[in-house]
């Protein structure tokens, strides 16, 4: 379990409605990237969840260009996901403003969904300045902190720096 924590402000508002943040698409999708290539985990054994059907549309759309084994991860929102397990989930929470507006992801029972339709492993990836408005997710922001698998945006990419150099190191 982690909770991966984005910069602010990326929420892009969609005209005739809906929201998506690009930044959790790009984000996530390098994960995703990163975990079939691995080789643990199958492609059709992870599942992205998100609250808004325009974020649904973005992974999609960024996922099939991708090609190949990308198009194989399952892509719906909290609601759609309901009743449903899969290896793999991760979520992408959306809500990134500088009115710190959370939406229905105040709701309990979404959140009760999101985070538990992972059998192995679950990754949370959210602005949480506008997530900790809400009691519930405070608490398991909360909760994330005290067991030590938060990582802030910063921390994520250094990771990913000290990897890609151990995986092709420069030759001297």
């Amino acid at each position: 379990f982690c909770f991966l924590e984005t910069g602010k402000d990326g929420e892009v508002t969609h005209n005739f409605g809906g929201r998506s943040n690009p930044t959790e698409v790009e984000i996530i999708v390098a994960i995703i990237c990163k975990v079939i290539a691995a080789g643990d985990i199958k492609a059709v054994n992870i599942a992205i969840i998100t609250p808004y059907n325009k974020q649904v549309q973005l992974f999609r759309e960024n996922l099939n260009s991708n090609g190949g084994e990308l198009s194989s991860v399952k892509v719906g929102t909290v609601d759609s996901y309901q009743g449903q397990e899969t290896d793999l989930v991760l979520f992408s929470a959306v809500r990134s403003n500088l009115l710190k507006e959370l939406g229905f992801l105040r709701d309990a029972r979404r959140l009760n969904v999101a985070i538990t339709r992972a059998k192995r492993g679950l990754i949370v990836v959210g602005d949480p300045t506008v997530l900790r408005t809400c009691p519930h997710w405070t608490a398991l922001l909360e909760s994330c902190s005290n067991r030590g698998c938060t990582l802030t945006q910063d921390e994520y990419n250094n990771h990913v720096r000290a990897a890609a150099t151990i995986a092709s190191p420069d030759e001297e």
